[in-house]
């Protein structure tokens, strides 16, 4: 009873405090970590956090899109792709991306909580592409206003804006890890707190898995939907796009998670932020990656 009571004050918090989240960003088998434990039994050293103690983060987001694509690939095969809507093809990405919480060792235990938070990131992407194009209103126009607006530390703030700039002129997956590298140090020296310092490794390390993923993969999303009218275009696409956008999503559910986790005696702050954390990613991905296709190959 006292472990129901708990996770409805936290889901109740949640949905709260992503209704918030969402509005200021509308004004404009199980992976482990190296150490081969499943999160809920690691044990963080809150004086010694390292980033690639959240790695296991950026492998179980990349499941995740992989489970999203197997299902849309399976609902496209039985409609008219070129008669698809934008909330069409939301439901089908939302259909998919709580079935794989329900299955993640990350989110299955609290899986209402994690389908509110993942549900809120995919309205908020869906509702702002609706009205602002990427190709008219500038790609990273959602992306700086999640950040301006998000509940971060003004040096969270600093180390994201910083992250997502200079990842808009890296070319190669290797100049973006070289960037997280950086940003991860310049964390370590700056932020003191713990579930502070946990946010950045979760979003760098998103982003690492995420840009590595949409590099490698995104010519089998966009078969999805071309329907073989033309071959993709480098001019319209932006996978450095999608990792940013994955990146801020999962720094937004990381906070939450974290801020969240400790009430009433929760799951606590860092577990709460990697739950956060992956479903902010998850999210924030296959609905900034279904937009831009989407936008490309239906928008009138």
């Amino acid at each position: 009873m006292k472990k129901t009571k708990i996770k409805f004050l936290f889901l109740a918090m949640l949905i709260g405090s992503m209704t918030i989240l969402t509005a200021s960003c509308e004004k404009d088998d199980i992976v482990t970590n190296s150490s081969g434990l499943k999160p809920n039994q690691f044990k963080y050293d809150s004086s010694g956090l390292k980033p690639n103690q959240f790695e296991y983060v950026g492998l179980e987001h990349n499941k995740g899109l992989d489970y999203v694509y197997n299902g849309l690939k399976k609902e496209l095969n039985t409609i008219d792709v070129d008669k698809l809507n934008r909330d069409e093809l939301f439901e089908i990405v939302n259909k998919y991306s709580n079935e794989f919480y329900a299955k993640s060792e990350i989110t299955k235990n609290y899986l209402s909580e994690s389908i509110e938070l993942s549900e809120k990131h995919l309205n908020s992407i869906s509702l702002y592409y609706k009205y602002h194009s990427p190709q008219e209103n500038g790609e990273d126009s959602y992306i700086d206003s999640c950040i301006t607006n998000g509940r971060f530390t003004d040096i969270q703030k600093s180390l994201l804006f910083e992250l997502i700039n200079r990842v808009n002129s890296a070319n190669e997956l290797s100049e973006i890890q070289l960037i997280i590298k950086e940003i991860n140090d310049k964390a370590i020296r700056l932020i003191t707190d713990s579930s502070e310092l946990a946010i950045i490794f979760i979003a760098t390390n998103v982003m690492e898995y995420s840009c590595s993923y949409w590099a490698e993969h995104f010519d089998e999303w966009n078969n999805l939907f071309n329907n073989n009218k033309a071959a993709p275009s480098d001019k319209w696409w932006s996978w450095q796009t999608v990792g940013k956008a994955d990146a801020v999503g999962a720094a937004s559910g990381a906070t939450t998670g974290a801020m969240l986790g400790v009430v009433a005696g929760g799951i606590g702050a860092l577990p709460g932020a990697v739950l956060g954390g992956t479903v902010g990613g998850i999210g924030s991905s296959v609905g900034d990656a279904a937009s831009q296709l989407w936008d490309h190959w239906f928008k009138n």
